[in-house]
């Protein structure tokens, strides 16, 4: 039975193309085309590039966003969605809280 690799949380300062593969990102969309989004988390920002097979809701831009998605080896950083979450109703302040958290405990590995 074949298994895919989960996407792994990432802030976008700590994506590292040869080596980050399957990721998703927080952040909020700071440009919006019909092929592309971009999007910033506060570490960074990155190029999202769009297909006919992305999983996403109707977006205006601005909204903060929850993308999964694969990690492209290009100069500047990229990933190609394969599902875009609306997170505008996220509360920024437990988001924060997670983000350290999350940081401690990458730390104390």
């Amino acid at each position: 039975m074949y298994r895919q690799e989960p996407f792994v949380y990432k802030e976008i300062a700590d994506i590292d193309p040869n080596v980050d593969f399957r990721i998703n990102i927080i952040g909020r969309i700071i440009e919006k085309k019909e092929d592309m989004l971009i999007v910033d988390d506060g570490t960074g920002n990155i190029i999202i590039n769009l297909s006919s097979d992305t999983v996403m809701p109707n977006l205006k831009g601005n909204e903060i966003v929850r993308v999964f998605g694969i990690v492209l080896p290009t100069e500047p950083l990229q990933m190609q969605a394969n599902i875009i979450q609306d997170f505008s109703n996220l509360n920024l302040e437990i988001l924060k809280t997670w983000k350290r958290i999350y940081h401690d405990f990458q730390n104390e590995k």
